[in-house]
């Protein structure tokens, strides 16, 4: 299932790259290449100076992780006992 999203949202990101792009979000800031917060022990310049790259890279990383978690129940279109949750039962005998 996971490698199943990744494809999805590779071909999202394909299909809308022409637009991300003219947005200027990709586009080269303050000279060149940049981080969003700043990395020690390197010369790229970042966007937000004041938060260090790691705590943001931490921030960023549990807010999909929430979303993964959240995601999946809002989709299900009952959470009645009939609804499926993909995992198999055993048969009782």
């Amino acid at each position: 299932m996971f490698v199943l999203g990744g494809l999805v949202g590779a071909a999202a990101y394909m299909l809308t790259y022409d637009w991300v792009k003219g947005t200027g979000v990709l586009a080269d800031i303050l000279g060149g290449k940049s981080t969003l917060g700043a990395v020690a022990n390197t010369a790229y310049p970042s966007i937000i100076a004041a938060v260090p790259g790691e705590a943001l890279g931490i921030a960023v990383g549990l807010v999909l992780v929430l979303v993964a978690f959240l995601l999946p129940d809002r989709l299900r279109a009952s959470k009645g006992p009939q609804a499926d949750t993909g995992v198999a039962r055993a048969s009782s005998r």
